[in-house]
């Protein structure tokens, strides 16, 4: 899975009134969705040149 496609889930599911998220699940799918974010914005650990994917993370070959 993308970091892109994940942030849509977890936008979906803060979203989504038939689900009825309440409480901590709002506020982790938020925190999840900035931290992904934020890992989009400083395109994650670039160490000499390889970058690191996270745990599930696939590669998008289009970027």
């Amino acid at each position: 899975m993308t970091l892109e496609k994940a942030i849509k889930i977890l936008e979906l599911f803060v979203h989504a009134p038939w689900l009825a998220p309440v409480g901590e699940d709002i506020e982790a799918a938020k925190l999840g969705i900035e931290a992904l974010k934020r890992c989009l914005y400083f395109d994650r650990c670039d160490f000499k040149g390889k970058k690191f994917l996270l745990p599930g993370e696939t590669e998008d070959l289009a970027r």
